[in-house]
């Protein structure tokens, strides 16, 4: 869309403040010439913008940018460009279109991506600029396959977008090192389970399984009784005295490693 001017634009923002009493500053939209693409898939591709056309960089106005703002940019400059677009009937929509009895149904209502940025806001304070970047792609992605492939209006797929920024970000869940880290120690003590049925509680372990498990050592318990009880001189699950605080000799504690505090009186790897 070559002939897309300044004045067109301001026109369609225009528009966007009198539908949905939203109003777009300038500095939320990206300049003309971005502009022009957007609006180009807009009236001839009819899609959400495509990531390998249109990138969220070239939305960039400052760079002091973050990611969330760049892809604001975009999602806003869309949305100004459709605005006053209706929704054909061959299109899924499922009525998130509808905002006003005023207005017929939008093929992208703004509402519906005010919406998105409201969940993206929750989260936003709380992830790098990498994180940011990797959950703005995504979402990028899913809005260009939902309203092409999918053949679903762009104000479906901000809806479905909505829905999805949470698990994009991974906030509140954990992280997929943390699962398998989970995972391996969930097998590690299913696997020491079985070998206590075979093996003796008392004594110290054998060279060969002492080696093992200095390489692994387990977490251990903070109760009597233990093979490996918590008393100065007693052997450690690395076959080393165990000395207050800590054995020099022995790999650095897995505790502090993880920064936390020993919980043991003495223990048989190293505290320096």
């Amino acid at each position: 869309m070559e002939s897309l001017t300044m004045d067109e634009m301001k026109a369609q923002v225009a528009l966007v403040k009198s539908m949905y009493n939203i109003s777009v500053r300038t500095f939320q939209l990206a300049r003309l010439g971005p502009s022009k693409k957007v609006m180009y898939a807009v009236k001839v591709d009819e899609t959400f913008p495509s990531p390998d056309r249109i990138s969220l960089e070239s939305m960039r106005r400052s760079a002091h940018d973050k990611p969330l703002t760049l892809f604001k940019r975009l999602c806003w400059t869309f949305v100004v460009c459709a605005a006053g677009v209706g929704i054909r009937s061959s299109t899924r929509d499922d009525d998130a279109g509808y905002f006003s009895a005023s207005f017929v149904s939008q093929w992208a209502n703004a509402e519906r991506c005010r919406d998105m940025f409201d969940e993206f806001d929750e989260i936003a304070d709380a992830l790098s600029d990498e994180q940011q970047m990797e959950v703005c792609n995504m979402l990028h992605v899913l809005l260009f396959k939902s309203s092409s492939i999918s053949n679903e209006t762009p104000s479906l797929a901000f809806t479905k977008a909505s829905t999805k920024v949470h698990e994009y970000a991974g906030v509140g869940q954990p992280s997929k090192r943390a699962r398998a880290r989970e995972a391996r120690l969930a097998n590690q003590r299913t696997a020491t389970g079985r070998k206590k049925k075979r093996v003796k509680t008392t004594g110290s372990p054998s060279p060969k399984r002492a080696r093992a498990e200095e390489e692994e050592p387990p977490t251990p318990p903070t109760v009597e009784g233990h093979r490996w009880p918590d008393k100065v001189g007693a052997k450690g699950p690395n076959g080393l005295p165990r000395k207050v605080g800590g054995n020099k000799d022995g790999r650095k504690c897995r505790h502090l490693q993880e920064g936390r505090e020993c919980p043991f009186t003495s223990c048989s790897f190293s505290h320096a």
